[in-house]
C-alpha cells in the first residue's frame, strides 16, 4: 500500500508518496484513514525549541486554570498539587496535572460528563502551560530538525470520533529512522515527549502508541535519532532505570517513494510560511492499495 499526500502551495502543487509498511499494524492504521476526510490541517513543529511564553503575560491562561481547578475542587477528583499563584507552578505541576487527565478518562463513555469535561480542560491548560516551561533537556538540546503534522479532525479536547486499537501491534514500534511516522496523539505521551518533559517513561500513559486517530507526520531528518542516541536522553534512561530495550520507540509508517530531499525541503519551507502568515496549510490524504 502506498500513501499519497497532496498540497497545494502558494499556488502550486506538490505530491509525495510513501510506501507504507508490510506490518499488520500499519495495516489497521491505513483501514482506519480510509474510513476518515481526506483533507487534513497540516503544520510544522520544532522537535525541540527554546522559545518559552512567559506566564506573566499571560493572565488569560493563568485565570482559566483557576478556573479548572476550582471546577474540579467539588468533584470527586480534584486535582493534586493546586496552586494559588502562578509562580508555584512547575514542570513536575504538569506532568502530575497531565497524569491526573490520562488516568481518569482512560475508559469510555466517562462515568461522569462533568469531570469528563473538566479534566479534558485540565489537559487543554496544561499543554497551554507546558509552552511556558523549557527546563532541562531543552536548553542543552537545542532545536533539533522540524517535522510536519497532518491532523484528523477532532472535537474541542482534541478528541477524534473515532479510534484505532493499536494495543495488538506494540512490537512494530522502532528505534530506526522513517519519513513517515504516527502523530503524538496517544492519550498520554510517546517516549519521545516524555523525554521532553523530564517525565517518568515507567508510568502507563508514557509507553508508546496504543491507539491512535489517524493522524501522522513527516519527519525532515534522522533528528530523532540522534536524540534517541544522545547523551542527555541517556542520562534520562538511567535517571528512571530504563533502557532502550524496555522503552518504545516511534510507531514507523512508512518511507517516500524516489525520496528527493530538496523536494522536501521545498515543501517544510512554504508550510513554515503559510503557518507565520496565519495561513492554513492543507493536505489531501488518499490510500493506494495498488
Amino acid at each position: 500500500m502506498q500513501l499519497k499526500i497532496r498540497l497545494e502551495l502558494n499556488g502550486s502543487i506538490e505530491i509525495l508518496k510513501v510506501e507504507l509498511l508490510n506490518n499488520p499494524g500499519v495495516q489497521k492504521w491505513a483501514e482506519h484513514v480510509k474510513k476518515l476526510t481526506a483533507n487534513r490541517t497540516v503544520t510544522t513543529q520544532p522537535i525541540t525549541s527554546e522559545l518559552v511564553r512567559s506566564l506573566s503575560h499571560k493572565s488569560d491562561l493563568w485565570t482559566q486554570q483557576q478556573l479548572v481547578q476550582q471546577q474540579l475542587s467539588v468533584t470527586n477528583l480534584p486535582i493534586p498539587m493546586p496552586v494559588d499563584s502562578p509562580e508555584q507552578i512547575t514542570r513536575q505541576h504538569l506532568n502530575i496535572w497531565h497524569r491526573w487527565f490520562t488516568q481518569h478518562t482512560r475508559e469510555y463513555p466517562p462515568t461522569s460528563t462533568v469531570e469528563y469535561h473538566w479534566l479534558h480542560e485540565l489537559n487543554q491548560i496544561v499543554h497551554e502551560l507546558e509552552q511556558c516551561f523549557r527546563g532541562w533537556p531543552h536548553p542543552q538540546l537545542g532545536v533539533r530538525g522540524y517535522e510536519m503534522d497532518f491532523a484528523t479532525s477532532v472535537d474541542e479536547h482534541g478528541v477524534g470520533t473515532e479510534f484505532v486499537d493499536l494495543t495488538p501491534y506494540r512490537q512494530y514500534h522502532s528505534w530506526e529512522s522513517a519519513d513517515l511516522i504516527l502523530d503524538s496523539a496517544v492519550h498520554g505521551k510517546t517516549t519521545m515527549q516524555s523525554f521532553l518533559d523530564n517525565d517518568d517513561p515507567k508510568n502507563w500513559d508514557t509507553t508508546g502508541h496504543y491507539m491512535s486517530w489517524g493522524g501522522c507526520k513527516l519527519v525532515n531528518s534522522c533528528h530523532r535519532q540522534e536524540i534517541y542516541q544522545d547523551e542527555l536522553f541517556h542520562q534520562w534512561m538511567d535517571q528512571n532505570n530504563v533502557t532502550h530495550d524496555n522503552l518504545f520507540g516511534d510507531f514507523p509508517l512508512g518511507n517516500i517513494v524516489n525520496r528527493d530531499q530538496s523536494v522536501i525541503d521545498r515543501i517544510f519551507e512554504s508550510v513554515n510560511k503559510s503557518n507565520a502568515k496565519s495561513v492554513q496549510a492543507i493536505a489531501n490524504l488518499t490510500i493506494l492499495d495498488r
